[in-house]
């Protein structure tokens, strides 16, 4: 029998990072494709989904088709890649992402009869950065169409990876009993069903004497704080980059009762060698003290702050339209949000003396 090959820290914290983002993603309407055509598409678990190229089989972190349909278009399927490396992705992971939902989204024939039950997505490769990319692989990605979603500096995502660096610190999940890759996917499955408040205790996978109690504190701590956000919504900026915007607070639908618009009020801590944390505030909002969402900071934005550059003018840049689609009452809806010139011009003048 082959030996199989030890868990290394570093896709450790990939597998729980992945773990945190599916289930992000279940919140914001992407749900993970769940069957598909025989000769194209392989499920044994919920984290061993594997889809069919023109060439060859592709194991796909997080197949997810969102739950609506948009006219003219075929059924939205994200093709993913979640990594939690110590630093940056760098431009040679896009670039082999890049072949992979070329291969899958070119694995399209017409039948004879085009029947009906044939399958069609259009699919929309996304890379999931747990600490940020490289400006190269930004590009790269943004020429080919993929999508780059980074937390690097977002506050509450920083409060989980500490979380996840402190328990591959602790040995965790080598101590437990995976082996093998259809176990490290079941491993997932039960990890998702705790954190999700699904199971109360994770025990499948623990050593015959159980989980120490460090772990344990740990493990909880991380659901704590996945529990804690109570907001999580995408959107994407004017100058169309992806943001994943996150709250301890419940998102404010009765601002949106009688508009699909709000104004937005940016702000930042004060920078930092790890990132510059940063959120915005609706104007609107009545709450006391306003409700903070946080985002990842912008690249074009961060180098305004660190060099002493037009910070306001990169602010309105990024955020003049932002779009988000987002359950309101229960119905998805695209709303918009958008700086607050208003308070933009107070904080010129302030500015100016």
């Amino acid at each position: 029998m082959p030996k199989v090959k030890p868990l290394i820290p570093s896709t450790v914290r990939g597998h729980m990072f992945e773990v945190f983002v599916r289930i992000l993603l279940e919140q914001n309407g992407w749900l993970v494709q769940e069957k598909g055509e025989s000769e194209k598409f392989k499920r044994s678990s919920a984290f061993w989904i594997q889809l069919k190229g023109r060439g060859t089989w592709h194991q796909i972190d997080a197949p997810c088709v969102f739950e609506k349909q948009i006219p003219f278009i075929y059924p939205l399927r994200l093709i993913s890649e979640m990594k939690f490396l110590k630093g940056e992705v760098q431009k040679d992971h896009i670039r082999e992402f890049l072949g992979v939902v070329k291969d899958v989204s070119e694995n399209y024939f017409v039948d004879k009869d085009h029947s009906s039950d044939q399958e069609r997505f259009t699919e929309v490769g996304t890379y999931f950065s747990a600490n940020g990319f490289q400006k190269e692989a930004i590009n790269l990605g943004f020429a080919h169409g993929i999508r780059t979603v980074s937390y690097r500096t977002n506050k509450h995502v920083a409060d989980i990876k500490d979380i996840i660096d402190e328990l591959v610190t602790q040995g965790f999940p080598e101590r437990t009993r995976i082996k093998g890759k259809r176990k490290l996917a079941r491993f997932k499955e039960e990890l998702l069903g705790f954190l999700a408040g699904r199971d109360q205790e994770f025990v499948d996978f623990t050593s015959p004497t159980g989980i120490d109690d460090d772990i344990r504190s740990l493990l909880l701590a991380a659901r704590d704080s996945l529990n804690g956000i109570k907001a999580s919504f995408i959107g994407t900026t004017s100058t169309g980059i992806l943001l994943h915007f996150l709250g301890k607070d419940k998102f404010p639908e009765e601002l949106f009762a009688e508009t699909d618009t709000q104004a937005c009020q940016v702000f930042y801590d004060e920078p930092t060698y790890a990132g510059i944390p940063m959120w915005f505030e609706f104007s609107n909002d009545e709450a006391r003290p306003k409700r903070r969402f946080y985002f990842d900071v912008p690249p074009g934005l961060e180098t305004a702050i660190r060099k002493d550059g037009d910070v306001i003018g990169e602010k309105q840049k990024h955020f003049a339209n932002v779009a988000i689609y987002k359950k309101v009452s229960g119905l998805m809806r695209l709303l918009t949000l958008q700086i607050d010139l208003d308070w933009v011009d107070r904080i010129r003048r302030r500015a100016m003396g």
